[in-house]
């Protein structure tokens, strides 16, 4: 009688734990469809993140490349300015020249002289504002590409480390979830074949007590 008791608490242990391996089994299944679709959310999220972020870059740009075109114009106009003044000054200087021209030969020389530096002058000019443009242009080029480029890969790593992260937090709790449900189980069914087990053994006990009380009544009876 104990022994098939045993055998049957056995069975049942393995069946309730089997069937507990089943459920748990089954409510993973779910946790893992409800964070996929959460991580699907939450990667719409990056995404819109990600819109935000690339149209905060592109305003960014923009304005950095407003900014240097600005400043670009500024130089270009003081250059310019300054350009005009010495050419006004040089003419100045010619006309002065020629006037004292008329009246010496050496005053010739000196016009041709005035006429070469002020040609001189103005080219060096020209070549100036130019160069500062091309510098210009470059760092502007430079710094858009630097901003683009720096953007993009800090994106990328920190949501993809961001999902990582997620995933890996999510897997562990899921792991974690599932094997303390798993000692839950295991220390209920336990705890129940053993409550059978003394339920058993006492039932036992009372029956066989109560069955040598009466043959020892009965055997008491006779003697009298």
């Amino acid at each position: 009688m104990v022994v098939a008791v045993g055998m049957m608490m056995v069975v049942g242990v393995v069946a309730v734990v089997r069937i507990q391996e089943e459920m748990v089994v089954i409510m993973m299944i779910e946790v893992e469809v409800v964070v996929v679709v959460l991580i699907d959310e939450m990667g719409v999220v990056l995404m819109m993140i990600k819109v935000v972020v690339v149209v905060v870059v592109v305003v960014m740009i923009v304005l950095v490349l407003l900014t240097e075109v600005v400043l670009a114009m500024i130089v270009m106009t003081v250059v310019m300015f300054v350009v005009v003044v010495m050419v006004v000054m040089m003419v100045v200087m010619i006309l002065v020249v020629v006037i004292l021209a008329v009246q010496s030969a050496a005053a010739a020389a000196a016009v041709v002289i005035v006429v070469v530096v002020v040609v001189v002058v103005v080219v060096v000019v020209v070549v100036v504002v130019v160069v500062v443009v091309v510098i210009i242009i470059i760092i502007v080029v430079v710094k858009v590409v630097v901003l683009v480029v720096v953007v993009v890969v800090v994106e990328v790593v920190v949501l993809a480390a961001a999902a990582a992260v997620i995933v890996d937090v999510v897997e562990l709790v899921i792991v974690l979830a599932a094997a303390a449900a798993v000692v839950v189980v295991v220390v209920v069914v336990v705890v129940v074949a053993a409550a059978a087990v003394v339920e058993e053994a006492a039932a036992t006990a009372a029956a066989v007590y109560g069955g040598h009380l009466s043959s020892s009544t009965c055997n008491y009876t006779k003697r009298k």
